[in-house]
């Protein structure tokens, strides 16, 4: 889909038939706001006097007018103008987005009331908010959306006045929110279209075409560098692992050393041998999110040339129950020497983040963050509207929580103190893959420092958010990509 800026002046009149209108709470701008959209003002006012439209958050409406050129207005609601922020602009076209689709509109413009202001957040936020609402995974279907609909192939976001930054910011907008289509595509994926094989030949494709050096190790490289507790989450499955190396160096960079992305890549967890229930154990094809996150950061960074040097790896495999599965009790050294224990075959993500955080030290990075659908405790502390965070660095947390507030992916900082690691001492080795029920998501994180425990580094618990749970414009049930808005706004504002 093609999202341009237009002044609402000359807006062409196709994209005066369809639009979307958004209204802030407070009725002393609405009729500034409808002074640009002749014939449309005696409609909506209407609508405002019956009380059937207030202006609230997320709320919508579609209007017919009498008269004028539009034939549809979709209005929007944008809450209270003290609250209206990039976030707020995303999710108020993401609605129009997702209206003008279910009507099998071709084209829609989409403004906001003078009231608002204009600038490169705002426009960010419609822009990856136009790409958002228009999201939706057919592969599989013969009849996409139920049936032959003409596809949504051009939001214009209205501005009030030419400005040379604003096509920046929509293209900004845009590239953002395809990163985010492609996280969720993957995560979306079926498993027997995704083994760790089909995978790194799509992340070459990918590197390919946005400009990314692309490496990847094989079995046997892996096991050269003594990444034991990867190969042996991978023992029970046919498909071979791989590991993903991402590199965007551009000429002049930000900062010293490189900032290192560490994703999960499970493309399917049964849990080995320590068997998952059945019951929704079909959403584990998106247990390599994670990871698909740190490949769409790294093509987001180089389609929009960010000057910051970042890395990312990504170990992909399966967690099967073969004959070769591990077996709990069994111990594996990972790539820094550690013994770990493995109680339970289902912990097995943290087994994998390990040799990558080992592998990452290489790089000596600025910063070393990882990103998991690592543990279920995430969404039992937290829910699905907060990130749970742990750090053995206040600078880094503080800057990812920073990006965090200005995209509404939320961080929530949990503590790492001492004891926690007391849990994760092994009885036959060093560490073991779990401490039981007792602050899961927290002793998950306090395993994973004695892998990066050299670098500044924070660990990202992306499970709860990842999968949603309602259909929502801006984010449709399953595969969310939570967590790749953050990522990008974090490098950024990286200095």
């Amino acid at each position: 889909m093609r999202v341009t800026c237009s002044p609402s002046a000359s807006l062409p009149r196709a994209d005066r038939l369809n639009l979307g209108l958004g209204l802030f709470e407070e009725p002393s701008g609405h009729a500034q706001a409808l002074k640009a959209w002749p014939g449309l003002a005696d409609a909506v006012q209407r609508v405002l006097r019956l009380g059937d439209f207030k202006g609230k958050a997320k709320e919508s409406l579609v209007v017919y007018p009498d008269q004028g050129p539009t034939r549809r207005a979709v209005l929007v609601g944008l809450g209270k103008r003290a609250d209206f922020n990039g976030f707020k602009a995303l999710q108020a076209a993401a609605t129009v987005s997702r209206k003008a689709k279910a009507l099998g509109l071709a084209r829609v413009a989409f403004a906001l009331p003078p009231a608002a202001g204009e600038d490169e957040a705002l426009m960010e936020g419609l822009a990856q908010g136009a790409m958002l609402g228009a999201y939706s995974f057919d592969r599989f279907k013969e009849k996409p959306n139920g049936g032959p609909k003409v596809a949504l192939g051009h939001f214009t976001v209205a501005a009030s006045r030419r400005a040379g930054w604003l096509d920046e910011a929509c293209r900004t907008g845009r590239v953002i929110g395809e990163a985010v289509a492609f996280v969720r595509d993957l995560a979306t994926l079926p498993s027997n279209f995704k083994t760790p094989t089909m995978i790194a030949s799509q992340t070459r494709a990918m590197a390919r075409k946005a400009g990314l050096s692309c490496r990847i190790l094989g079995r046997a490289e892996m096991a050269r560098l003594g990444m034991d507790a990867l190969l042996g989450v991978a023992r029970g499955s046919a498909e071979p692992p791989v590991f993903v190396i991402l590199e965007h160096k551009p000429r002049r960079v930000r900062g010293r050393g490189p900032v290192v992305f560490v994703g999960k890549g499970v493309t399917f967890d049964t849990g080995g041998i320590s068997l998952k229930p059945a019951d929704n154990m079909h959403h584990m094809k998106d247990d390599m999110q994670g990871g698909a996150v740190v490949l769409g950061t790294l093509k987001a960074c180089a389609e929009l040339n960010l000057p910051v040097h970042v890395i990312g790896l990504v170990p992909f495999t399966e967690n099967m129950p073969g004959g070769r599965a591990q077996k709990p009790g069994d111990i594996v050294r990972a790539m820094n020497g550690k013994t770990i224990e493995v109680l339970n075959t289902d912990a097995e993500g943290r087994l994998i983040l390990a040799d990558a955080l080992a592998y990452a030290e290489r790089y000596k990075p600025a910063a070393l963050v990882d990103m998991a659908t690592l543990t279920g405790a995430a969404g039992v502390a937290l829910g699905r509207f907060a990130i749970g965070a742990m750090a053995n660095d206040q600078k880094l947390v503080d800057r990812l929580k920073e990006a965090g507030e200005t995209t509404g992916e939320r961080l929530w900082q949990l503590p790492l103190w001492d004891e926690y690691l007391e849990l994760m001492r092994g009885e036959a080795a060093d560490l073991k893959n779990t401490g039981g029920r007792e602050a899961g998501t927290i002793t998950a994180g306090a395993f994973l420092k004695e892998f990066g425990k050299h670098a500044p580094w924070c660990h990202l618990d992306i499970a709860a958010g990842s999968w949603g749970q309602e259909d929502k414009p801006w984010q449709p049930k399953g595969p969310t990509g939570n967590g790749l808005r953050l990522m990008v706004q974090f490098l950024r504002d990286w200095k």
